[in-house]
Parts: structure tokens; C-alpha cells; sequence
């Protein structure tokens, strides 16, 4: 297997930037709906907020948490296909496969390091300088994504 070149990595991310939102828009639909349910139940009290979006994004408890909840969401989605599957749909649907040096699935720790340095995708732009097409992420993560051709 040889290394994923910029091309194939953009395609993927492309499509998992568009799984992810999905992923989002129904996490923040369950969040409305759990919110809505505990003020209609009398849990949390309305005051001045208009309606539940405004609550989730203008209540000083909720603005924290609301956003750290989506951003959870997305860290796990990415944590979980990696660590489980070593790919995403996206990274899938262009036949690549992320793995540790050792040719093993990623630890979480490798994953999160992964997350935490890929600039949101911005880290694949190494891949287009470096000598054996890795990138950013995968140097800090000691991570290789490889293309997998179509067995015949």
C-alpha cells in the first residue's frame, strides 16, 4: 500500500465535512428537543429567551454547554470510525485506511492528536511537500493514511 496522495485526502475530507454536518444537525435537533421537553416539564424556566434556540445560544450555562456538546459530537464521530474502523465513511468512500506505525488500528490518544493538529484539514496541505505524502497530523499522530486500490 503506498501513502494517500493530497487529492484523495481532500475528497475525503470533503465528504466527511458533509457527513459531519448531518451528524451536527441532528445532534443539535436532539438538543432542542431535550431542552424544549425540560422547559415545557417546568425543568429549566424560559425568562426573556424568545424561543429554545435563542435559550440554547444566549443562557449563560447553555451558550457554554451547547457548543461544547457539538463539539464533542464531532471529536467522537472522528474517534470512534478511526479507532474502530480506521475510517471515516468519507475515507471509505476514497478507499483509504488510517493506521498506527505498527500497522494496527489508532489509539484514541493517537486520534485526539491527530484532531488537535489537522488545522481542520489544513494539515493535509503537507502531504503536497512532503517526500513520502504524509501529513502534519500523521507526523504528530506517528499515523499513516494509505490508499487501498481495488482488489480485482
Amino acid at each position: 500500500m503506498k501513502e494517500a496522495g493530497f487529492f484523495r485526502r481532500l475528497g475525503a475530507w470533503v465528504y466527511d465535512v458533509l457527513v459531519v454536518t448531518a451528524v451536527l444537525i441532528a445532534a443539535g435537533a436532539i438538543a432542542l428537543g431535550v431542552v424544549a421537553l425540560a422547559l415545557k416539564i417546568g425543568l429549566l424556566n424560559m425568562g426573556n429567551y424568545v424561543d429554545v434556540s435563542h435559550y440554547l445560544n444566549n443562557h449563560p450555562v447553555a451558550a457554554i454547554l451547547y457548543p461544547l456538546y457539538l463539539f464533542t459530537v464531532m471529536v467522537g464521530f472522528y474517534a470512534y470510525f478511526w479507532c474502530k474502523a480506521g475510517q471515516t465513511l468519507g475515507m471509505r468512500a476514497w478507499r483509504l485506511h488510517l493506521q498506527n506505525e505498527d500497522g494496527q488500528r489508532v489509539s484514541l490518544t493517537q486520534a485526539l492528536v491527530r484532531m488537535a493538529t489537522s488545522a481542520f484539514g489544513l494539515g493535509n496541505v503537507t502531504v503536497l511537500i512532503d517526500s513520502k505524502n504524509r501529513s502534519l497530523q500523521d507526523h504528530m499522530a506517528s499515523t499513516h493514511v494509505y490508499f487501498d486500490p481495488k482488489v480485482k
